[in-house]
């Protein structure tokens, strides 16, 4: 609890220095680990950009990293602009529902979302995932296509996806 106050009170260019300085100095005793898994429970804006910065060209560790975004409690436009790019077929498709689950509480505090810009950018990233849906096949593959759809459902603004989930369904 104490690691994610002192976190909370963190640039973005502190919590690098100490994920640095967590993994040069404690390889081997899972401390830099405990660190990685603190960073989503600060909530704030510069442990967002951590976390998205960490996953960029690292999709193996995806699926832990983006889940735990669900735990953001209050999230910000500029928290959509540095997840936005993680909205990806290249990360783990489960890990989605925790952006998901981040938009979802954007939303839930601010009542405009949708003229949001930030917004829109990260429902495009969504609506270009399932924009194939229609010719899904494959077990692995429309397990994954469900799963972004039960992304765009946990964010629950359906407007900006009507024209591509009604051709899921065609």
């Amino acid at each position: 609890i104490k690691l994610v106050e002192h976190l909370r009170e963190m640039t973005s260019s502190d919590v690098y220095a100490l994920c640095d300085n967590y993994k040069k100095s404690c390889p081997k005793e899972g401390k830099h680990e405990l660190l990685v898994h603190a960073i989503p429970h600060c909530g704030t804006e510069d442990c967002v950009k951590v976390i998205s910065d960490k996953l960029k060209g690292k999709p193996s560790i995806s699926r832990k990293l983006l889940s735990s975004l669900a735990f953001v409690s209050r999230p910000t436009s500029q928290m959509l602009a540095d997840i936005t790019p993680l909205v990806d077929t290249k990360y783990h498709a489960k890990g989605l529902l925790g952006v998901s689950s981040l938009v979802h509480n954007f939303c839930r505090y601010n009542s405009q979302c949708v003229d949001d810009n930030n917004f829109k950018n990260v429902m495009n990233k969504f609506k270009t995932l399932v924009s194939s849906c229609a010719t899904t096949t494959g077990k692995e593959n429309v397990e994954t296509m469900v799963t972004y759809l039960k992304s765009i459902g946990n964010v629950g603004h359906y407007e900006p996806m009507i024209s591509v989930l009604s051709n899921c369904f065609k």
